[in-house]
Parts: structure tokens; sequence; C-alpha cells
């Protein structure tokens, strides 16, 4: 019984994916010579920029969009040579070409995840996001997103809201302070107890910028992509599972230097690289033919276990047996030795007087037939001693018949 019910237990724990394991594995990629290229769409990463003015003025705040810009763009960096093509021998020149999005209000819903939307008024998004990631810092050819916060860029501010005039730096400063710039990024996850629907699900990370004159300040951070390998038949782990992918990203640092005040319009910059790490997760379920192993084994180690404790009990009875009769002391026998012991004692003495009485009652019958014998014979001489007695006085009778006759015969004489 107790094995069906490990079973049973085991069983459920199958059906409810109770039993989970999960696998972890890393490997690293080359970048300076793996020219493989990440692709992500708005589904897999996404970035959202806000401002939030902290002044006592409360109309500035819908008048930001003449304060600063917001840039969003696809950077690919090259090294090559005077000639254009690509070095082999360290840089010659660097190219910079920005293929920047198109900027739009972040409609409802889009930075959401399962848990909550976040509410997106007065936050800025790329239009149709997408965006290619190939090798680091280091490599000849590089391919990164890069997200901007500006100075207000007149044509910017001409595409998103047309007529309005772009403050100037001094104005900007004077608040530049008092505003901070928030960097919201959609990215992944995977989910390891979700077992109904898709297992990787959306996460939201908010990165609070700080805003300060005559310094530009670049933050870095690399996305992964990583490897997901789902096992979850109920049958067997050999069967082949389902693969999927994802991506996350991790802040690496910021760097700060100083910006020339009438040049240079760049107050924050966040760019995103390939990350040279792979993460591979594998997670399975126990089967129902490992549970059919784990019985099986449970019952080898249970039949061995109670051979090996059948044994030793039956060694331990057995010189605990032969103790027991040797030194053991037991009242109940004991009395029962002496209870027996008395009885047959009282049965000897009960069979002694009994044959004593026997014996006594044995001499009495040979003293009374003695005393009859001895009665008999006093009768038997009584009666002769009469008889005797008799023929005396019959003889003394005719003895004095003589003397009478004697003396009648003597007086007639």
């Amino acid at each position: 019984m107790a094995v069906l019910a490990y079973f049973l237990i085991l069983l459920s724990e199958v059906v409810q994916h109770e039993a989970v394991n999960i696998k972890y594995s890393q490997y690293y990629r080359n970048l300076l010579e793996d020219n493989v290229i990440y692709q992500l769409n708005q589904e897999q990463f996404d970035i959202g920029i806000s401002f939030l003015y902290l002044g006592p003025d409360s109309q500035l705040q819908e008048e930001l969009d003449t304060y600063f810009s917001v840039q969003i763009s696809q950077v690919t960096s090259e090294q090559v040579t005077s000639d254009g093509k690509s070095s082999q021998y360290g840089q010659d020149i660097l190219t910079w070409v920005n293929e920047k999005f198109e900027l739009e209000q972040c409609q409802s819903g889009r930075l959401s995840n399962e848990d909550q939307t976040l509410d997106t008024g007065g936050m800025w998004c790329a239009k149709n996001f997408q965006m290619k990631l190939q090798g680091n810092i280091a490599s000849k050819k590089r391919r990164l997103g890069v997200t901007e916060i500006l100075y207000c860029q007149q044509y910017i501010l001409d595409q998103i809201k047309p007529g309005k005039t772009c403050k100037s730096k001094n104005e900007i400063n004077s608040i530049l302070s008092m505003v901070v710039v928030t960097i919201v990024q959609k990215e992944q996850y995977f989910d390891t107890k979700e077992f109904s629907q898709n297992p990787i699900k959306l996460s939201l990370q908010a990165f609070p910028l700080e805003l300060k004159e005559n310094l530009s300040q670049v933050s870095y951070f690399k996305i992964s992509r990583n490897e997901l390998q789902l096992k979850d038949s109920w049958f067997s782990s050999q069967i082949q599972g389902v693969e999927q992918e994802y991506y996350k990203s991790k802040y690496q640092g910021t760097t700060v230097s100083s910006s020339g005040f009438t040049y240079y319009d760049r107050i924050q910059s966040i760019q995103y690289y390939m990350s040279e790490d792979v993460e591979i997760v594998e997670r399975s379920t126990d089967t129902i033919l490992e549970i059919f192993s784990q019985v099986g084994g449970l019952m080898c180690m249970i039949t061995t276990l109670l051979s090996f404790v059948s044994g030793s009990i039956q060694e331990f009875l057995f010189k605990s047996s032969i103790l027991k009769k040797s030194y053991e002391y037991n009242h109940i026998k004991y009395v029962q030795n002496v209870e027996k012991a008395l009885s047959k004692k009282q049965k000897k003495k009960q069979s002694e007087q009994e044959t004593g009485r026997d014996l006594t009652n044995n001499s009495l019958d040979v003293l009374n037939t003695n005393l009859e014998n001895s009665n008999q014979f006093l009768n038997i001489k009584k009666v002769k001693l009469k008889s005797h007695i008799q023929q005396l006085q019959e003889s003394m009778l005719c003895i004095k018949k003589i003397l009478l006759s004697i003396q009648i015969k003597e007086q007639i004489v």
C-alpha cells in the first residue's frame, strides 16, 4: 500500500507539473570573429521615453516637447580604410551611420505585460521599431541601438508637434535639474512555472536618468539571446521538445564626459550592444517512465532493506530467546513453578496422609479381627469351661450322693 501511495503521489506531481527540473548552461560568443546578427522586433524588445517636470510651474509639463527632443536610431559602425574598403589591420576611418526611427506617441497597451499596462500618456516610442545587434565596441563592424536625449531640435519638433518652436539652451538649462527622464524597456523572461500558455513572458524595466548641465552621459546595456528547450512530455523525456528563444538586457555602466555648451546637443545617450553571453535553459518534468523506474528502484531498495532488517531481527530474536531462557527471571513462571511445587507437595502430603489413614484403618481392622478371634477363642474356652464346670458339678453331685449314701449306710450300721 505504501508503494502504491508513493506511485500515486509521483503521478499527481507529473500531471500537475510539480516535479520540474531546470538546467542552466552558458557559452560565450567571440564577437570579434562571430558575425551573427540579432534581429529584435518590438514584441521582443521595446523602448519608451517619458519626461517628468518636478518644478513649481505646473503648466510647464505640457511644454516639455519644446525643451527636449528624443531620437531613437539604428546605428551601423565599421572600421574602413581611406579608400572605403574594410580594414584588416586596425582602424583607419570609423564610419557611423544613423538610421533614425520616426517617433510617435506610444499607443495604449504597447508597453505592457501580462500583469499591468503602463500609462503611456506623454511617452514617446519609435514607430515600427526594429533593432539589429552585431559585434561589440571592439569589433570591426558593429550594429547597435541608440536612444538619445537632446536639447530641443527644431526638425524633430516639426515632425511631432508642427508649429511649435524650441526653447533656447539657456531656458532649457534653467529647468534641467528639475526634469527626470525615464527610459522604460519592455523585455522578455522565462516563467519556469508556466505550462498552460507560452512560458516566455514580458517584463517592464524603468530606468530614471538625471540630466545635468554641460555633462553628456552615456549608459550601456547588453542584450543577450537565450535559448529555451522545453521537454514537458508526460511520457518520456526523450521525445523531441519545443525550442524557443528570448532576449533580455543587462545594464553595464555609465560614462560621463564634459560637453561643449555651444555646440554639443546630446545630454543623455543609451546604447544597446550585443552580449557575448548565451544562456541555454532546459526545462524538463518527471515522466511516467521515470515514475515506474523510481517505484521499481524503491521496491528493490525496500526488498533489500527488509531482507537485511529481517535477518538482523531474526538473529536478535534468536539470541534474545537464548538469553531469556538462560538468565531472564520470569515472575509468572516462577509463581507457576512454586504453585506446581506446592501442589505436588500438598498432593504428596495428602497421599501420605491417605496412606497413613489406610494403614491405621488396616491396623484397626487387624486389631478388630484379632479381637474377634480372641473373643471367639474366649467364647470357646468359656463354653469348654462351662462344660468342665458342669461336669465338675455333676461329679460333685455324684460324690455328694455317694457320701450321702455312705453316711446313710453307716447310720444304718
